[in-house]
């Protein structure tokens, strides 16, 4: 048996939002699988439970432990249990429950679950018809008693309405089946999964870091890929271009053309018409037309370009970068954010979402509530800051080089970190020798700040990066909280980055202080690209 490889994947776990999908985990809990390869097999149930949440459906859940016999750990038929309360009961569960029983009773676990089918079938009447049922076995194969394994999977397969290899209803039956330990009974656990034809079921459960990539190719996420926040799981080691675009699919590059030659800008997919970015990317003479967004959404469909027109710049109202030149600040950065409307021809998506091109998600927007598995009408923006922004001393966060590549830092949010933050702005060569100024004149509370060596050395931005998405990661999906607007050192020297300095600061717009241009471009009229929570 070998390592996953996208070769090797071919089944795909249909996620569609309103559609029936019950999904039944089976744990080896026997005596020939260690304490080690348990916990391995746990924490591989647990991050699977955990990816398939963060696409927004509510799966049904059956979770069983078997060694000589079969103990329910989530029961399936009952109504009352979602997802939390299924993560939890496995989280907590004692598989010591197994510690007398030196049997490896497989047959006795799918009969568990070939019971609770057919108790679902007969509760859900016709309904059932429509259920889409997942089986992921984790297990060493090594059975000792209670018959053949393959036996139950036909009575499965037959309760369901599949009588012969590539029937119609195959479709509605998938047993993944991941070997665990160092001695697996291959033979076996083949005979256990579902075969069909160009198509992958067993999996050697060898590198858990190699895990979320791996769930990631069983999914089939064609009807979710609009969702927010979505990006592929996938360790560097396997990094290509493709990858890179599909874990970043919101990163967008923006070329603006003047007499002086051509100037280029960051920016992220919010919506499926619009690109935020930062206003000092444009001067008060541009014109949408000297404007491109570089998209590559073609996807394989004739005739769509990768470079998109431009139907209108929205710059932040209150942005003015010559508002303090009465006093001496030759450049003010507050409010430095823009919205960019593309053209649209009135049939086609303007960007054509896809694993490539996605949009990141909004705070304060109902979409970012369904992104943290939240109610999306009680959940309040306030809410939304206390997750994403808690006053703990610093957050984690992530920028994108020009060149898709992330760096990481820390936001400082805990006063004294954030005041110092805010001062080192005056080591900026347009500030530095500017008699009488104060930090206060250049930097306010809009600004989220980054950069430095305290409590950790934090990578900074360059020329390039500007206009750039400020990010960070909560169950699985990834959020916008700044825009990259400018720094107060120049670190770069082409394409290297110089080592940060202790007092090397980025300044980026919290998204939180520019809410009502953000809901006035992209929530307020119709048609509602977002829809804004207060």
């Amino acid at each position: 048996m070998n390592s996953v490889t996208r070769e090797q994947l071919g089944r795909k776990i249909v996620l569609r939002k309103g559609g029936k999908l019950h999904i039944y985990i089976i744990l080896d809990a026997s005596e020939s699988v260690e304490k080690e390869d348990l916990e391995r097999s746990r924490k591989c149930a647990l991050d699977f439970m955990d990816k398939i949440s963060s696409y927004e459906i509510d799966p049904k859940w059956g979770i069983v432990s078997f060694a000589t016999n079969a103990v329910k750990i989530v029961d399936i038929v009952d109504n009352a249990i979602d997802i939390s309360k299924a993560y939890d009961q496995l989280s907590k569960f004692d598989f010591s429950v197994h510690q007398e029983q030196s049997g490896t009773n497989i047959k006795e676990a799918l009969d568990t679950v070939y019971k609770d089918m057919s108790f679902l079938k007969a509760r859900m009447k016709n309904e059932f018809e429509e259920v889409r049922n997942v089986v992921l076995l984790i297990t060493d194969g090594k059975k000792n008693m209670g018959g053949k394994p393959e036996d139950a999977v036909r009575q499965i397969r037959a309760l369901l309405g599949i009588t012969n290899p590539g029937h119609i209803r195959e479709e509605f039956l998938d047993i993944y089946v991941f070997g665990v330990g160092e001695d697996i009974d291959e033979d076996e656990i083949n005979l256990i999964a579902s075969k069909k034809d160009k198509e992958k079921h067993v999996f050697k459960l060898e590198n858990p870091k190699k895990l979320a990539e791996t769930f990631e190719q069983m999914i089939d996420e064609s009807d979710s890929v609009g969702l927010c926040g979505l990006y592929r799981e996938s360790d560097k080691e396997s990094e290509s271009e493709k990858t890179k675009k599909e874990k970043y699919p919101w990163h967008v590059s923006i070329t603006i053309t003047r007499q002086s030659g051509k100037e280029d800008c960051k920016g992220a997919v919010v919506s499926e018409r619009h690109v935020l970015t930062s206003a000092h990317c444009f001067t008060t003479e541009e014109q949408a037309k000297d404007v491109k967004v570089i998209i590559d959404d073609t996807n394989g469909t004739p005739g769509r370009s990768t470079v998109k027109d431009v139907e209108q710049i929205y710059i932040h109202p209150e942005y003015n970068i010559a508002k303090k030149k009465a006093e001496n600040i030759a450049e003010y950065y507050d409010y430095d954010v823009a919205l960019i409307e593309l053209k649209s021809d009135g049939i086609n998506p303007t960007i054509l979402f896809s694993k490539q091109v996605r949009p990141i998600c909004i705070p304060c927007t109902e979409q970012a509530s369904g992104a943290l598995r939240l109610d999306k009408k009680t959940t309040t923006c306030k809410q939304h800051r206390e997750i994403l922004l808690p006053d703990l001393g610093t957050e984690d966060a992530s920028f994108l080089t020009y060149k898709l590549d992330k760096k990481d830092v820390k936001i400082k949010l805990r006063k004294e970190l954030k005041q110092q933050c805010y001062k080192d702005a005056l080591k900026a060569p347009i500030y530095k020798d500017v008699p009488g100024i104060d930090w206060p004149d250049v930097v306010t509370d809009r600004f989220l700040c980054t950069g430095g060596t305290d409590p950790v050395i934090d990578d900074v931005t360059c020329k390039g990066d500007s206009g750039g998405s400020l990010f960070l990661e909560k169950k699985r999906r990834m959020f916008q909280v700044g825009v990259i607007s400018w720094g107060n050192k120049n670190l770069c020297v082409g394409d290297r980055r110089q080592p940060t300095e202790k007092d090397s600061r980025d300044y980026h717009i919290n998204l939180f202080e520019v809410q009502d241009f953000l809901r006035d471009k992209l929530g307020t009229n119709e048609p509602k690209y977002l829809n804004f929570i207060q």
